[in-house]
């Protein structure tokens, strides 16, 4: 009897963390969706513009969020989009001696 009683105690112990670690693992929050798309934040500027605003001001809170990510997607595609549409760049004549 001396010897069943601290076996019994090891095993509702072993069984009492695994039952706490499911309940806790269960409770985690779901993931973020985003509330606009990359073509969302293409297509409109201002808010494109604001919501990148928000991301830069606050990576450490805001940086991985679905919007975050979202309208840094955009706001690249649209800075390359201008960069291509830019008229080649042209070299200075050389200096006349």
């Amino acid at each position: 009897m001396i010897w069943g009683r601290p076996m019994e105690w090891r095993t509702l112990s072993a069984v009492g963390v695994m039952l706490a670690g499911v309940c806790l693992s269960s409770c985690t929050q779901e993931p973020q969706s985003a509330t606009h798309t990359v073509a969302e934040y293409r297509a409109n500027a201002d808010l494109r513009h604001e919501m990148f605003a928000r991301c830069t001001n606050d990576p450490g809170t805001l940086g991985k969020t679905p919007d975050c990510v979202n309208a840094r997607e955009a706001e690249r595609q649209v800075d390359i989009g201008s960069v291509r549409d830019s008229s080649p760049l042209q070299l200075p004549s050389p200096p006349k001696r």
